[in-house]
């Protein structure tokens, strides 16, 4: 079963660099663990998921589940595995100017009229290549720095 089979509906285009592949989906409904963690029925859900795969056709995934905070003007994940690129995966309100995400090695800015809308916000992911490192995300005036967690 598909993630569009399950509900869930692509937010950006496929994008592409080398053997992989990525796209951002969403999901708006409540999900179902939101009773085991508190959440209120009433609550402002934005479920947001990458989906990578390789050119041997594996999968991997993660994104940024749960309620949306009051007002939210710009959020970010990463992630990765063994055998694939760690993803920046990132969401900023609609009204924003835009997206940058800041490497050791680059700056990538992508304007706000380069990005479709969707559920008020608009989104954007991208690989790292090796060696690169997250240093920040940024939406106009707003800045996230990075703070990578040590490796176990």
């Amino acid at each position: 079963m598909t993630l569009r089979d399950q509900g869930w509906e692509p937010v950006t285009p496929v994008g592409s660099h080398g053997e992989y592949s990525w796209r951002v989906w969403c999901d708006a409904r409540r999900p179902p663990e939101a009773d085991l963690m508190g959440w209120p029925g009433d609550g402002d859900f934005l479920m947001t998921f990458v989906e990578v795969t390789n050119g041997a056709g594996k999968l991997h995934s993660g994104g940024m589940g749960g309620m949306r905070e009051p007002d939210e003007q710009l959020r970010y994940c990463t992630g990765g595995r063994d055998g694939f690129p760690e993803i920046v995966a990132v969401r900023v309100a609609e009204a924003r100017p835009g997206i940058a995400v800041e490497t050791t090695r680059r700056l990538v800015e992508v304007d706000a009229s380069e990005l479709e809308s969707h559920y008020g916000m608009r989104f954007f992911a991208m690989p790292l290549d090796d060696g690169e490192d997250l240093v920040a995300v940024a939406s106009g005036d707003i800045r996230r720095e990075h703070i990578a967690l040590p490796a176990r």
